[in-house]
């Protein structure tokens, strides 16, 4: 499918999916990485369906999986964070290029590697660094010599994220000649473009590198709980990338590739965003319309194609009608891989809406509510009324989730599958219990004495607040 989209790269980012050895064994998950045997499985496909493989190891930030561990906390930037390694300690490039080398050791045939090097939020806060250099003079000479080292060791064009760079003044780029070490890929993941990548930058980076590449998203870059990509946002997206780059491209010698993102997570310690078998339609119409430059409206019969959906079935005609239908969801009445992943995201999707439903009326309810609950004060009459529409939810929900194991087992570890389980379903079925047996408690209740001194108490102070603030606002 993204082959005839227009795909013919994978860019791979492992993190702690990666089979490290020796000393860097714990890296690597405890409970779902991959096997050697897997890795070298996964590539060699890839290899032979046409694609280059380019492997991702972050080198500078977002090495929480890394430092986290006891065994190299002391690498550190800063102490309370395990996000930034610290460029100044003696053994933090050891580290980096064991890294490097153990994952090239299965990527023999890559001719690039991404090095990472992006949002290094702690530069230069640790006393050693503090005191020995600028941050933007640290940044660089550790990113030239992870770079060098990567240049020499395995013969690959080396690149980074470009965000830090932004930062860094031209004088700086220019004399430092980061350009010869690396090319840069900016990043921009929403419209406004402006906002995050200034237009002078465009300038800036035509005089310090020859070559760039660039990179929107596909998903995980809208929300990190979101459950199913925004297709709409992301379509957006990638049609302004085509717009900038019809101005810019000129001012480079090459540009050597766009990279559309699909993060899983927003870093180490975050939940799961979108997964990848219900993003396809939005990897898929990325690449469509910026392998081929053409508008939404040129390339849906392609689409339609490439997802395999029946005639009866049909997609969004054009931009206007796709914002109506953001998260393209009627792609799961198709018959691509990962189709059944759409359906049960449509299904949650509804179950969610109307269990948040359910529970903001308790809490606005006259009877059910945190008031009732504290006070044991309500009518049992009422209660029971507003009890009689659980148990049809909760029966759904039960099913929704016994659906949902069947079908992401299908393309997710048992690790992943129950990550998601907890993250999604048993939330919704807890907010349903904890409702129900709020209810049952307060229905319980037979007899009830007098309003309790609390309670008039209560509302003599909220009103004496109110006399207190109209008293103030008055004068």
């Amino acid at each position: 499918m993204l082959k005839k989209a227009g795909a013919n790269a994978l860019l791979l980012e492992y993190e702690d999916a990666f089979p490290y050895t020796g000393r860097l064994a714990n890296l690597s998950s405890a409970a779902d990485s991959m096997t050697s045997e897997d890795v070298s499985m996964f590539v060699n496909a890839a290899v032979l369906g046409g694609f280059e493989v380019i492997p991702l190891v972050q080198t500078f930030g977002h090495l929480e999986y890394v430092l986290k561990l006891p065994e190299f906390s002391h690498l550190r930037e800063a102490d309370e964070d395990p996000a930034d390694i610290c460029p100044s300690h003696p053994e933090a490039f050891k580290l980096i290029t064991e890294m490097l080398q153990q994952v090239m050791a299965l990527h023999e045939e890559s001719k690039y590697v991404h090095i990472g090097c992006d949002e290094v939020f702690h530069l230069a806060e640790c006393p050693v660094c503090k005191s020995s250099s600028r941050g933007h003079d640290l940044y660089l000479d550790h990113v030239k010599a992870v770079a060098q080292f990567v240049t020499e060791r395995f013969d690959a064009n080396v690149l980074i994220w470009d965000d830090v760079l932004r930062k860094i003044p031209l004088k700086l780029l220019r004399t430092s000649q980061i350009g010869n070490f690396v090319e840069p890929v900016i990043w921009v993941y929403g419209t406004r473009f402006t906002d995050v990548f200034p237009t002078d930058l465009w300038t800036t980076y035509a005089k310090a590198f020859s070559d760039i590449w660039t990179a929107g998203a596909f998903k995980g870059a809208f929300g990190a709980a979101e459950f199913a990509p925004n297709v709409y946002k992301h379509l957006v997206n990638a049609l302004t990338w085509q717009s900038v780059l019809t101005g810019v491209e000129p001012f480079f010698s090459r540009l050597r590739g766009q990279i559309f993102t699909g993060w899983s997570r927003y870093d180490h310690f975050a939940n799961l965003c979108e997964l990848l078998p219900n993003s396809l339609p939005s990897a898929l119409l990325t690449l469509l319309v910026t392998s081929r430059g053409s508008a939404y409206e040129e390339v849906t019969s392609a689409l339609h194609e490439i997802l395999g959906c029946p005639g009866l079935v049909a997609l969004p005609a054009n931009i206007r009608a796709l914002e109506s239908d953001p998260r393209l969801w009627d792609s799961r009445k198709c018959v691509f891989v990962g189709a059944d992943v759409v359906q049960v995201m449509w299904d949650y999707q509804g179950l969610m809406l109307q269990t948040q439903g359910l529970v903001r009326a308790a809490a606005a309810s006259a009877w059910v509510s945190d008031y009732n609950d504290k006070h044991n004060w309500t009518s049992r009459r009422r209660v029971l009324d507003e009890l009689k529409f659980l148990p049809p939810v909760e029966s759904k929900v039960s099913q929704l989730g016994v659906e949902t194991r069947r079908v992401l087992s299908q393309y997710l570890t048992p690790t992943a599958v129950e990550e998601w389980m907890q993250q999604k379903i048993v939330p919704l079925a807890k907010s349903l219990f904890d409702l129900e047996t709020r209810g049952r408690r307060l229905a319980s209740i037979t007899t009830w004495g007098r309003r309790t001194r609390d309670q008039v108490a209560a509302q003599l102070h909220f009103i004496a607040g109110q006399k207190k603030d109209s008293e103030m606002n008055m004068n």
